[in-house]
Formats: C-alpha cells, structure tokens, sequence
C-alpha cells in the first residue's frame, strides 16, 4: 500500500545511517593520523563529550581530578594520534590512554582539596547521559541516575569493565586490551559489575523498571 512503511524499514534506514556515520568516522580518524591538522582538531572535538564521560565515571562519579584528566587524555591523543596501527582500533586505544591518564592521576594524587568545576568544561554532563546508557535506561531520567550511581559505587576496576562494555559497546576481548588485562579477567569484573548492579537495582525502589 502505497505511503506505508514496510516493516523493518526503519531499522534497516538507522542501521545505514549508523554505518555510514561509523565509516565517516573512521574516515576522519584516518586523516588525523595522517597528519591533517583540521582532522584532528573535528576528532578532539567529537570526543570530548565521551572522554569526558568516562573520565568521570571511572573516578567514580567524583568532580575532583575529571578535568585535568579529560584535557590530558586529549593532550595525549594529539601527541600519538600518528602510531594509531588502525582507525577500527581507535576506540580501544582512546579507552586505554583514558584508563592509563585516570590511573596516573590517581597515583599522584590520593587525596586533592580543590574541587573542579566539570560545567565549566562540559555543560550538564550528569542530565546529558542518554545517549550513553543503553536504551531502557536511558529513557527515564530517574533511572539514569540511579543507574550511574550504582555504578560510581562499584569497585574500579568493575566500573571499567561496564562502562567499557554497555557504554562505549567495546567486546570482551577489547575490554580486556584497554584496561592490559586478560579476557578471563575482564570478563569476571563485567560479570561481576553486572549482577551488583541488577541486585542493588533489584532492591531499590526503581524495582521492575529494567
């Protein structure tokens, strides 16, 4: 019948214009290795948001330190954007420069007293998660919260894993490559990350809703 979309229609037209966004992407990651200054400077930006939002959670949650590690991590992507071996290996090595930056902060700073300003650097990062979280969580702001809260909540290594795997979309196998453990030990802090938090959701009064 004329005028009626097919079924599946939809899916198969967001299914392209994610695959064409994903190869426009890498197109744009190739040129930055290559030297395109412009190129890089599109990339950083892009990036900035999900840099910024995994900074903050694998510090659990906290404001102290997210900024000078976020604006590290894309020092770092500037300065070795050129060693990248592949544009399709681009997300595990951001996530690990992300992890090695969090990592070095931590180690210098156990304990800092100033409090950073993430708005400043970001607008509203904690009301702009959506399009991070997957679908059912995302629809509900009350349970995006909470979601995150959880999460911060985990052990860090947990945090890594999860956010990694639901958030960034990363396998097993390249969870394991950015966070330098094994796929055995990857896969037991994302098991593990996953049954905290479907139980502390279990026992909360957002009970039902995932």
């Amino acid at each position: 019948m004329e005028g009626v979309e097919k079924p599946g229609k939809s899916n198969t037209i967001a299914n392209r214009q994610s695959e064409d966004a994903r190869l426009a992407f890498e197109q744009l990651v190739e040129r930055a290795t290559q030297g395109d200054q412009d190129a890089l400077c599109n990339l950083c930006e892009k990036i900035a948001k999900s840099v910024l939002f995994q900074v903050t959670h694998f510090l659990g949650g906290g404001q102290d330190g997210v900024e000078d590690v976020s604006q590290e991590v894309l020092v770092r992507v500037c300065e070795n954007i050129g060693d990248l071996r592949s544009a399709k290996a681009f997300k595990v090595w951001l996530s690990r420069i992300i992890i090695n930056e969090k990592n070095r902060y931590l180690a210098k700073n156990a304990k800092r007293t100033e409090v950073l300003n993430i708005e400043d650097y970001l607008e509203n990062i904690t009301e702009d998660n959506g399009e991070f979280l997957p679908q059912e969580c995302a629809e509900s702001a009350e349970l995006r919260r909470a979601v995150m809260d959880i999460i911060d909540g985990l052990s860090m290594r947990q945090r890594e894993a999860i956010l990694l795997y639901y958030y960034e979309g990363l396998s097993v196998t390249q969870i394991a490559e950015a966070m330098e453990v094994t796929v055995q030990s990857a896969s037991k802090h994302l098991i593990l990350a996953r049954e905290k938090l479907r139980r502390a959701l279990r026992e909360s009064t957002l009970d039902g809703r995932v």
